[in-house]
C-alpha cells in the first residue's frame, strides 16, 4: 500500500472516530438538559395511578399543579399529578411522548390532553425533516421504526425520500438534535453580537408569539369554517387515533380539554356553526367504559376555551396564560376533573 493511501485511510479513520465520539457525547449530554427528556425522567419517578397532563405550550402555561392539587384534594381526590405538556410540540409529538411514558409500564388514572379541536382532525399536511425541530426532536428521539408508515401512510410508494430521511435521522444524535445545536449557536451568536430579541417569556419572543397567535387564529378559523357539515366527511388525525388505541388497550380514560383561547378569538370560533358539530362528533368517538367495569372513569371532552374570570389581560402574548390566569384555569379544570373522578 502506498504511503499516500495509508495516510488517507488513517485520516479518514480519525475523522470518522471524531464524528462517532461527538455523536455519543451529544447523545449523552443533550438529554440531561433537554426539557422534554427532563420532564419524562421526572414523570417516570412516580408510580401508577397518577393524573398525567399533556399538551403544547398553551397547556404548559395554564397548569398550576399546586392549585390543581388543592382543588382535587378539596373534593377528596388526592392523587399524584404529572406534567408532560411540552412547548413547541404538535399533537404528533404529544402522542409520541405519551407513548414513551406508557412504554415504561406506567398505568395512569387519567390522561388529560390539552387541545384545540382542529388538532384532532385529519392532518394531510406534508411532513418533512423541517417538522422535527426544537422540542419536536422527540418525534425522532422516541420514535419507533414503524412510525414511518404513520408519517407517510403510503410509504414507500409515496413520500419515499422523506420517509428515508426520517429513518436515517432517527438513528443518531447529530441528526436528531441538529436543530437544537443550531438554536444554541444562534443564541450564543446573539449574545456575542449584542443583538436584542426584545421582551421574551419562557416560550420565546413576545412579539413573535403575538404574530404566531394571529396566524394560529386565521388557520383555526379557516379549518373549522371550511369543514363540511356531516360526520361522514370528517376524519381523525392519525396520531390521535393511535393514542386512543393505546389507551383502550390499557383501559386508561382520556379527558380532552379545550385550552383557553385569547377571548376575541374564542368568541369568533364559537360563532362558527361547524364548531359545535365537530365537538359533538369528537365527543361521541371517545373511548367508552366497559360494562364489566362499573367504576370505570368515562372519557370526556371539556370545553374551557372561555373560562369565567379570564379576560384578554391574562394573555400577555395572545397565546399563553399569565401566572394569574394559570391559577384560575387550573382551579376550573380541577373542579371539572373532580366531577369526572367522582362518577
Amino acid at each position: 500500500m502506498r504511503q499516500e493511501t495509508r495516510h488517507l485511510i488513517i485520516s479518514f479513520v480519525i475523522f470518522l472516530s471524531g464524528i462517532i465520539f461527538l455523536e455519543r457525547c451529544l447523545a449523552w449530554k443533550i438529554p440531561l438538559h433537554f426539557i422534554p427528556t427532563v420532564k419524562m425522567h421526572k414523570a417516570l419517578e412516580y408510580g401508577d395511578n397518577c393524573i398525567v397532563f399533556s399538551g403544547d405550550s398553551r397547556m404548559a402555561s395554564g397548569l398550576d399543579l399546586s392549585i390543581m392539587k388543592n382543588t382535587l384534594n378539596s373534593h377528596n381526590n388526592s392523587t399524584c399529578l404529572i406534567d408532560l405538556s411540552i412547548g413547541g410540540v404538535n399533537l404528533t409529538g404529544q402522542v409520541v411522548a405519551l407513548r414513551e411514558y406508557l412504554r415504561h409500564g406506567r398505568k395512569p388514572k387519567l390522561i388529560v390532553l390539552g387541545i384545540s379541536i382542529d388538532n384532532l382532525l385529519s392532518d394531510d399536511m406534508h411532513v418533512d425533516e423541517s417538522s422535527f425541530v426544537g422540542s419536536r426532536a422527540i418525534i425522532l428521539l422516541w420514535s419507533h421504526l414503524k412510525d414511518v408508515y404513520i408519517h407517510y401512510p403510503n410509504f414507500p410508494k409515496e413520500g419515499r425520500i422523506n420517509g428515508i430521511k426520517f429513518l436515517i435521522m432517527r438513528t443518531n444524535a447529530l441528526t436528531t438534535f441538529g436543530s437544537i445545536i443550531w438554536l444554541k449557536i444562534q443564541r450564543f451568536q446573539n449574545y456575542i453580537t449584542g443583538k436584542s430579541t426584545g421582551e421574551t417569556n419562557r416560550f420565546g419572543a413576545v412579539e413573535d408569539m403575538k404574530l404566531l397567535a394571529n396566524d394560529f387564529f386565521i388557520q383555526l378559523q379557516r379549518l373549522i369554517s371550511t369543514q363540511k357539515l356531516g360526520h361522514d366527511t370528517w376524519s381523525e388525525h392519525r396520531w390521535y387515533s393511535l393514542l386512543k388505541q393505546l389507551l383502550v388497550e390499557r383501559d386508561i380514560p382520556l379527558a380532552l380539554v379545550e385550552v383557553p383561547i385569547f377571548p376575541p378569538y374564542a368568541s369568533q370560533i364559537e360563532a362558527i356553526s361547524q364548531s359545535s358539530a365537530i365537538k359533538d362528533w369528537i365527543a361521541r368517538r371517545l373511548p367508552k367504559c366497559r360494562l364489566a367495569e362499573p367504576k370505570c372513569i368515562e372519557s370526556t371532552l371539556i370545553n374551557l376555551n372561555s373560562v369565567p374570570g379570564i379576560n384578554a389581560a391574562f394573555f400577555p402574548d395572545k397565546i399563553h396564560l399569565s401566572t394569574d390566569g394559570a391559577k384560575i384555569f387550573s382551579k376550573h379544570l380541577g373542579e371539572k376533573l373532580s366531577l369526572i373522578l367522582q362518577k
